[in-house]
């Protein structure tokens, strides 16, 4: 926990740095859902929860930074427990494209599509056992906000997944992939929420 903690605090002193210096277009965020898996609930909740936290849980951070008004790249990190013996650390990192905004627009950039990927390492705290995973997913998002602060809605759709683990005696599995629970529901996409500040200069309008 410590070390996550310094972790964080060195990712927010960055962050501060980039704003003094008054950077334009840059953002750092979190998901609040995410953040509320932390909390002690129930076993059965904390499983189903994660399709509207976007997969996410515990603590949760996220940066982006635009190339030009239509384009931006996003890095998302998130760990936290998903039950008593496991833990699950992410890294998600990708592009997004927001269609209907002007090239040299300053305004909010409401809808947009992207493309990411993810790793998943989860971490079998009893019998110290790694899974890992790699995945590709889609993403379509609404983005709403005043003054600085953005609010961004999206569903994120998985596309395909690469499986392993480090179990001796076991080989990787490559798959299509497009819900969390396949033998119930065929195609499931999850559903995020994150809150962002936004640094630099610029304001939304």
């Amino acid at each position: 926990m410590k070390k996550k903690l310094i972790f964080l605090a060195i990712v927010l002193g960055l962050a501060f740095r980039i704003y003094a210096q008054e950077i334009p277009d840059f953002y750092i965020g979190t998901n609040p859902i995410s953040l509320s898996l932390a909390l002690p609930i129930k076993e059965d909740i904390k499983r189903i929860a994660p399709v509207l936290s976007g997969n996410e849980y515990g603590l949760s951070l996220v940066g982006g930074y635009y190339l030009n008004p239509q384009i931006v790249l996003e890095a998302r990190l998130a760990w936290g427990r998903l039950h008593k013996i496991a833990t699950v650390n992410q890294f998600h990192a990708g592009m997004m494209v927001h269609p209907f905004v002007k090239n040299n627009s300053k305004a909010l950039k409401r809808i947009y599509a992207g493309l990411f990927a993810k790793i998943w390492d989860y971490h079998n705290r009893l019998t110290g056992i790694n899974f890992y995973n790699l995945s590709l997913y889609a993403v379509i998002g609404y983005q709403c906000g005043k003054g600085r602060w953005i609010a961004d809605f999206r569903l994120n759709q998985t596309l395909a997944i690469v499986s392993w683990t480090d179990l001796e005696h076991t080989k990787p599995g490559t798959s299509a992939f497009f819900s969390p629970w396949p033998n119930l529901i065929k195609v499931l996409p999850t559903f995020s929420c994150t809150i962002n500040y936004r640094l630099g200069r610029k304001k939304l309008n």
